[in-house]
């Protein structure tokens, strides 16, 4: 039996919740259905309370239907909230103005279901910075329903985003525009950059902070000014090889800067480039040798002369053995090559080269962290 046909089988005959599965004597919109039929409610005194939390007990949604009176009996209100149940039922939303005034009732709502129905507290109450406090430790949206004064206030909101980083959205305009406040809503994730303001999206500490949490994010919510910044790219491709998408059209077509990027990160970087309408190529041994010696894959991106060229392939082979198969056909015909590129993936070579790696990125970022403003971090 579907849901559909076990609502329209209370819907005809009230007694028929009786015959169904337990999974449907479960389910709120069956329930609710069968009790719209007015004999069966008036099975129930719903302005009787000890017959009213005897019903609560076993579907705490129930209270919807009890009377006006009990729903203004903060004795009898704050029994039924403290009823255990699996169900999050907002009692907030049924009660009457008066609890909804209460700050006992209100506190007890975050006691008993978590908060659930916070945004039915009264205006009063959601001016209420002891309420409010309460209210973001402890529900996701609790800065969203406080009033626009504690938005502004400045304990609130920091408490609010090292509890939940996102309500930095709901934060005033002029506290997105706090640094200490956006970097605290920063530390874990970098969504919440979304929210802050347009000064401190050209703040290269905040995009650093946020980049070591995802390089893409950050770079998207980033400035112009920034996008356009080769240090603040780089620092992000480290994190995120596959966002030079979000730097800006300069960078993404400067044949200088992708194959730098490519030096270091690989040929990653190219596949997600300006939706790759240009692919370099690199045409300097030079800098082929240091690219391979990061990145074997990069072998692939350069010319044929380079992809012909011993010294170049030897040193791609060493860092990843398969980068064999983008070089020339010459040297792949060549015994003494092949013999090489068997070598160089023996287990025991593997394990000795990717402990050289290792110790090398270790060093890579402990130099980055070290001095962050330095000019060029490469």
């Amino acid at each position: 039996m579907t849901k559909e046909e076990a609502i329209e089988k209370v819907s005809h005959d009230r007694k028929a919740l009786k015959d169904l599965d337990q999974k449907w004597k479960d389910d709120k919109d069956v329930v609710l259905k069968a009790l719209e039929k007015k004999n069966y409610a008036n099975e129930i005194n719903w302005d009787d309370q000890e017959a009213v939390l005897k019903a609560l007990e076993k579907k705490n949604y129930l209270f919807e239907f009890a009377s006006e009176r009990l729903k203004d009996d903060k004795e009898f209100v704050l029994k039924a909230m403290s009823i255990e149940s699996d169900f999050r039922f907002s009692f907030l939303q049924y009660v009457s103005k008066k609890l909804q005034n209460d700050k006992e009732i209100v506190l007890g709502s975050f006691q008993y279901t978590i908060g659930h129905g916070f945004e039915f507290a009264s205006e009063e109450l959601r001016d209420d910075k002891e309420v409010i406090i309460i209210a973001v430790q402890n529900i996701v949206d609790g800065l969203k329903f406080a009033s626009e004064r504690l938005r502004n206030d400045r304990e609130v909101v920091l408490l609010s985003v090292k509890e939940n980083s996102s309500s930095l959205e709901f934060a005033s305009e002029e506290l997105k525009d706090d640094k200490e406040i956006v970097l605290t809503a920063i530390k874990n994730c970098a969504l919440p950059l979304e929210f802050a303001s347009e000064r401190l999206l050209n703040d290269k500490e905040i995009i650093f902070k946020a980049i070591e949490k995802n390089g893409a994010i950050a770079l998207e919510y980033a400035s112009d000014e920034l996008k356009d910044n080769e240090q603040v790219v780089l620092r992000a491709l480290l994190h995120h090889r596959f966002c030079l998408t979000e730097a800006s059209k300069r960078l993404q077509n400067d044949k200088n800067f992708v194959i730098k990027a490519m030096m270091f990160f690989g040929p990653y970087v190219q596949y997600h480039s300006d939706e790759n309408k240009h692919v370099f190529l690199i045409d300097k041994k030079d800098i082929a040798i240091k690219a391979v010696n990061n990145n074997g894959s990069v072998l692939e991106y350069m010319t044929d002369e380079l992809r012909n060229d011993k010294d170049v392939v030897i040193q791609a082979i060493q860092n990843k053995p398969y980068s064999f198969s983008d070089a020339s056909k010459e040297l792949q015909d060549d015994e003494e090559m092949k013999k090489a590129q068997k070598y160089y993936t023996t287990k025991r070579f593997r394990m000795y080269y990717s402990l050289k790696i290792f110790i090398k990125w270790i060093l890579h970022f402990f130099c980055i962290r070290k001095d962050p403003n330095k000019p060029d971090i490469f």
